[in-house]
């Protein structure tokens, strides 16, 4: 049976400090035709007053997190211990971005609940 309901878009928060880097994934999201508003801010401390909907942010709360683990600024480790410490945005899924060559990455995140790690390095 089809219910005639309203789709509800996917509200997908980026965190990614490359610019280029952003404007490649919102393209890939265009590209997919996914029906989603993606957010995009440029570092952890932005990522955290989106989330804790502080600052000039009043934004609707992510379905999903992508996240770039190696930026300057706020450590994107402290954001996941952040986003996985406070009971209001736990449940949120977060999906690791990462060009990173540390093989301490993975385990480091699986540690911290993420949902999903990409990375475009082969270990």
């Amino acid at each position: 049976m089809i219910h005639n309901q309203a789709l509800r878009l996917i509200e997908v928060l980026l965190v990614e400090d490359s610019p280029c880097d952003a404007n490649l994934t919102i393209k890939s999201f265009l590209n997919a035709q996914i029906a989603n508003n993606l957010y995009w801010v440029e570092d952890g401390e932005s990522a955290m007053n989106y989330l804790r909907e502080q600052e000039e942010f009043a934004s609707p709360r992510p379905d999903l997190i992508l996240l770039n683990l190696n930026s300057p600024g706020m450590d994107r480790r402290e954001v996941l211990t952040e986003i996985k410490s406070d009971p209001n945005i736990e449940c949120i899924p977060v999906v690791i971005i990462s060009t990173s060559n540390d093989k301490q990455d993975i385990p480091h995140s699986d540690n911290l609940s993420v949902n999903c790690y990409v990375s475009n390095k082969a270990y």
